[in-house]
Parts: structure tokens; sequence; C-alpha cells
């Protein structure tokens, strides 16, 4: 594992860390993002435009293929590179709202466990670790049954979760920060609960909460990914990189692309994220930075 991270670019511990992210994660953010706001202007072709006159064909590489679709098509005749890249919206528009939504509240209760303390502090953090081994397939697919598949299940879902998370891993470090000097001497001036809150505890917490987050992005991708395969996830006719590995599953050995190009889609895009979040923990700490 370790020969993989290094591969793709990650400094070793020990040795420094690079100020400069790794090259296969900056390029493969940079082009996930760049589609997912202008995907509109970078499609070739209507990503739910069917033509059963070219079902199936081929990529460009392949005997049979045409640049016309140059990734091919699947067995409705949709362009798999339109549908690849405007897939790639849904998959940063519900990892940015899940997140965003996700450290919110487990940075509120955080804040809130660590300064009030006492049997407050207790249920906040218990409830926090009675959620976290919960399955997030498990919750989505009951809201999916009980509210029908859409978007709003499927973040609700990760958000109930992702709180969790972020209570019980910035919870120590935020009790820490209750007993230093500075959060005493706000107590003592008659800073407000809100205020010593706001002014000290989060910005001190402010680096692990986007370190936490940029490690998360590639979890919600897949998390995502997932539900489509089960067809929890956004409904059709939205394209979404699980459900297009869902759809080709059943003409894997005729018509390899069908789940191979969105699941290779997938993989480069979590494995991007992961890295990028894995160097800018490296990068974001005083141990390993270099001056």
């Amino acid at each position: 594992m370790s020969a993989i991270f290094r591969f793709f670019g990650r400094h070793r511990k020990g040795v420094g860390v690079s100020r400069v992210p790794p090259l296969f994660s900056s390029l493969v953010i940079s082009a996930v993002i760049v589609c997912s706001l202008f995907g509109d202007y970078l499609v070739p072709r209507d990503p739910t435009e069917m033509n059963l006159a070219v079902r199936l064909c081929p990529p460009v590489w392949i005997e049979g293929g045409s640049w016309d679709y140059p990734l091919g098509t699947d067995l409705l005749g949709r362009d798999i590179l339109s549908r690849i890249i405007a897939g790639s919206k849904i998959s940063i528009i519900v990892s940015f709202l899940a997140i965003t939504l996700g450290a919110l509240i487990g940075v509120m209760v955080t804040m809130i466990a660590a300064y009030f303390g006492g049997w407050l502090g207790n249920v906040l953090m218990r409830t926090a670790d009675s959620l976290q081994p919960i399955p997030i397939i498990i919750i989505g697919l009951i809201l999916s049954i009980v509210y029908s598949p859409s978007l709003l299940t499927v973040i609700f879902s990760m958000v109930f979760i992702l709180w969790a998370r972020y209570a019980r891993s910035l919870y120590g470090e935020a009790l820490a920060l209750m007993q230093q000097d500075f959060v005493s001497m706000a107590k003592v001036e008659g800073c407000s609960a809100f205020r010593i809150m706001t002014r000290h505890l989060f910005p001190n917490l402010a680096n692990t909460i986007f370190i936490l987050a940029t490690l998360m992005v590639g979890w919600a991708i897949l998390v995502e990914a997932s539900l489509s395969f089960l067809g929890a996830g956004i409904p059709p006719p939205a394209p979404s990189w699980g459900r297009m590995v869902s759809e080709g599953r059943e003409n894997i050995t005729q018509a390899w692309w069908l789940s191979t190009i969105p699941g290779a889609a997938i993989l480069l895009t979590v494995l991007a994220f992961n890295l990028f979040g894995d160097w800018l923990r490296d990068r974001l700490d005083p141990k390993l930075r270099q001056i």
C-alpha cells in the first residue's frame, strides 16, 4: 500500500511533506470539478438522449467504435462520455451538501459537548457513538422505501451518519482546547458561551474540520454510487455513475465498457480525494511540515 501512495506522489513521513499536492490527485480533482461546474457546456451530446440505432457502440479504440461516441454507448444508445461528465455533477453536489451539513451539525454538537460537559456532553457523545456503527447503506435503503429515492434521501442518509463522525473525531481536540489558558481567560473576562465557541474553539478546530471534509469526499461519492447501484440513489433519467455500473452489469461479457468506464471514474475520483486528503493532513501537521 505504501508503494501505491508513493507512486501517486505522496511523500513519506519523516522526510518532509511537499508543498505541492500530488500530481495525480490535482489532475483528477481539477477535472471532476471542471466537469461538475461546466458539464452542461462540455457534454458532446444530451446525456439522456436515446438512439437505438447506435446502441452498444464500443469505445473508439475498439473495432467498430466511432469518434462520434468516444467512450461508446449504452443499451439505449446514450453517449457514455456525456453521461460520465453529467454524472460528476451529481457526485460533487451530493458530496458537498452532505459533508457541509454533516460538518455544521457535528461541529456544533462537539463544541456544545466540550464546553458544557457533564450529562449534556455525555448524552451527545453517546448518541454519536451509537450512530457510527449503523451501516449507511441500510439507512439509505430504508429512506428510499419510505420516501422513494431522491436527492434529499441520499443526502439525509449521509448527514445522519456524518455528523456523528465529525463529533467523535473532533471531541478530544475540543476538550483539550477547553483546558487552554486563553479559554480560561475568556471565561474570566465574562465572554459568553457563544463567543468562546465561535472565537476560540472553532478557529482552532478549522484545520481538522477541513482535513476531515476532504477525506470524506471520497466516502460520500462511494456511498452515492452504492445507493444508485442498488436503486436507492438519484432517480432516472438523471445520470449517475453508480446506476451506470448497475445498468451494465448484466452485459459485462459482451459490452464491458458499460460498467467498467463509470466504475473507473468512481475509482479514480475516490482515490484522488483520499490521496489529497492524506497529503493535506500531513501538510497541516506542524510535526511534518517543512519550514
